[in-house]
């Protein structure tokens, strides 16, 4: 399944549309201020296994309390400048231990957060080193990129010491690495047995960071290395540095004894560490927050790598699910009953750890934390040796929000990566049937001048052409455009109310479309940031942004989830009653009645067809009391009125409309 889901050219059958998407159509990664993001996030993973096989304490340790300890030395590549080299940080240099790097794309970025970053660290910067510190200043700075250079140790006797883990705390971010290369890291860790003669053995570190991207600024490694080093009595180790931007920051360094049993979440075969796939088709974009009318299957996957010195037995995925703390199901694959690891680096993946048997639908709404656990034995017959636990995410179904993201702000993208006026971002959606849709908000970075304009623009997937010509002039179901104001940005979001022709919400049919925010930035003067969702890979196709300066579209950056899962959110009709209009009377009580947008902001609209004569209008906290009262003499035929929610809190209340004897209540949500 997954194999089918990673080829290069996808058909995406889309219910009554087709849209065909070309993952080749990606943007190489540049340099300029599109990286200078400050927002990001990055999750963690947390190990639950038994306490290592070795000492109370690591048999070697090193946290750069005194600078550049005795015997280590720092070295620049053959040829390149020699200023290129990395710094220590300490509680009394310039900068000190507060600063982490001084590059121009640092952002708000701080310093490593290790256990005794307080006492000094090392850095190299090479976003700092290349244009230091002034935006656009590309190869101004102190020593221009690429940069290679190396912190190398003394030497160490491991005698006696067979089985040997190498640990210790880092942040990198990523752009580059050997050769201006984006496939591959900067980032290194050689290893010597003779006493740095010749480095034959290498760890590439970070593979799994994408460009643009970091690591947490507390990120501990934890490598096995015994099969090189062990028992050896004239080791060397060296941080190897061989790239172009951004930065590595390294403290907290031991050698400890390799545990018997240890394993770690890894990408495999080209797929991510951890996988939500989500239905009803193969190629269905990721709907991290769904209605429950719109709600679908989804299954889960991961891949693993055995990093201890003893085989596991039984590997198995489990995937807790939780709604308030309370488990709601727990699925899992079938047990691999053969061994991993024993020669470490052994690896299991998707196409054994996965729920593929057992796709699971969200049922009520709520929010559903869930969590990838892996179980293995020590034995083919059994006895529990490890437990691997990741962190939490979270799928959200809600009465009226449909999107992409699972709700977590990574980072952001706009006018100042893709251009300054006309420049664009588009996800998709798909339905799984009709849907009515109300508004759409979309989550604004506080980056982000007021004074700019975004223009909402709603396609059918079918007007999405190629990626020269992008969607067919003339051949969007609706146009809204707004001012960016400074009630946006200060609210962290900016909403478009969406009608057809006639002035209702828009009618779409099952399949896909594509909400797309194209934006202006008075050139330049108003950037212009829309928030983005790391945590799961977007499907081919579900997201494309248009790069003005080459006038095309693109489905994201080439290695990066700088343009994932934007946060663009459908407001659409709280439940299929809903669907026709006007309601009948055995459903609402009144006839001809529509009430949008719900969740509502600063006001709700509420139509109107019928008789003539005195409506009222009244909105109830959930404590029964009334917070809004109207009254409106309504003429005769059609009529759509305005109530304003802007002085209300955010919540949620009880809207009832009375006339002639009839009444209707609902529920509405004011956000």
């Amino acid at each position: 399944m997954k194999q089918r889901l990673l080829l290069v050219a996808a058909v995406l059958s889309l219910g009554s549309a087709q849209a065909q998407v070309n993952t080749n159509d990606l943007l190489s990664g540049q340099k300029p201020s599109p990286y200078g993001e400050v927002e990001s996030r990055t999750s963690t993973l947390v190990v639950q296994a038994p306490v290592s096989q070795g000492p109370d304490a690591p048999f070697y340790t090193e946290d750069f309390a005194n600078g550049l300890p005795s015997g280590w030395v720092i070295e620049v590549g053959s040829g390149l400048d020699p200023d290129g080299v990395w710094v220590y940080r300490g509680p009394a240099t310039t900068p000190n231990v507060t600063t982490g790097s001084q590059g121009a794309y640092a952002g708000t970025r701080g310093p490593i957060q290790s256990p005794t970053a307080s006492n000094g660290f090392f850095i190299m910067d090479s976003d700092f080193l290349d244009n230091a510190g002034i935006v656009g200043n590309f190869g101004g700075g102190i020593a221009a990129s690429p940069h290679t250079t190396h912190l190398v140790s003394d030497v160490l006797n491991l005698t006696g010491q067979n089985e040997v883990d190498f640990i210790f705390h880092q942040y990198y971010r990523r752009f580059a690495g050997p050769g201006g290369s984006q496939a591959v890291v900067a980032t290194y860790i050689d290893f010597s047995i003779d006493g740095g003669a010749t480095w034959p053995y290498t760890l590439s570190v970070n593979t799994n960071v994408s460009v643009n991207n970091e690591t947490p600024a507390n990120d501990q490694k934890s490598f096995p290395v015994g099969q090189w080093v062990g028992n050896q009595s004239n080791v060397k180790f060296r941080f190897r540095f061989d790239g172009d931007y951004y930065f590595w920051m390294i403290d907290d360094i031991a050698m400890d004894i390799t545990p018997k049993y240890r394993a770690e979440f890894t990408t495999w075969r080209g797929a991510p560490e951890r996988d939500v796939i989500f239905g009803p088709a193969q190629g269905s974009v990721t709907m991290g927050t769904q209605t429950n009318k719109q709600k679908r299957p989804v299954e889960f996957d991961c891949n693993i790598v055995s990093t201890g010195s003893a085989a596991l037995y039984n590997a198995q995925l489990f995937v807790d699910i939780y709604n308030n703390g309370a488990l709601v199901t727990s699925l899992s694959s079938t047990p691999h009953n053969s061994f991993i690891g024993g020669s470490k680096g052994d690896s299991l993946g998707f196409d054994t750890l996965n729920t593929y048997n057992t796709p699971w639908t969200l049922s009520g709404i709520g929010d559903y934390d869930f969590r990838f656990r892996i179980e293995a034995d020590s034995m083919a017959s059994g006895g529990n040796a490890l437990t691997l636990i990741s962190d939490t995410s979270t799928l959200a179904i809600t009465d009226s929000i449909n999107a992409q993201d699972f709700g977590v702000f990574w980072n952001s993208l706009g006018t100042d990566q893709l251009g300054d006026d006309l420049s664009a971002i588009a996800a998709r959606l798909d339905w799984v049937g009709p849907e009515r849709l109300f508004a759409v908000e979309m989550v604004l970075s506080s980056l982000t001048v007021p004074g700019g304009q975004i223009e909402l623009t709603v396609y059918d997937s079918a007007a999405f052409i190629d990626f020269t010509t992008g969607f067919i002039p003339g051949a969007a179901l609706t146009t809204q455009i707004k001012t960016v104001s400074a009630q946006d940005v200060a609210t962290g979001r900016i909403r478009f109310d969406v009608t057809d022709a006639n002035g209702r919400p828009l009618s779409l049919n099952s399949g896909a479309h594509y909400l797309v925010a194209t934006m202006f930035s008075n050139a330049g003067a108003s950037l212009i940031r829309l928030g983005n969702d790391q945590s799961f890979g977007q499907r081919p196709g579900g997201t494309l942004m248009y790069v003005v300066d080459q006038a095309r579209w693109f489905t994201g950056y080439a290695n990066s989830r700088t343009l994932n899962c934007p946060m663009i959110r459908a407001i659409t009709c709280p439940d299929a009653t809903c669907q026709s209009f006007p309601f009948s009377a055995t459903e609402m009580g009144l006839n001809g009645l529509s009430i949008y947008p719900n969740p509502a902001t600063d006001h709700v609209v509420i139509e109107m067809e019928g008789e003539a004569g005195i409506w009222d209008v009244r909105l109830f906290d959930m404590g029964g009391r009334e917070v809004v009262f109207a009254e409106w003499n309504k003429p005769a035929g059609a009529q759509a009125e305005r109530l304003s929610t802007a002085a209300l809190a955010k919540g949620l209340y009880v809207l009832e409309i009375s006339h002639n004897g009839k009444s209707h209540r609902q529920k509405l949500t004011v956000e």
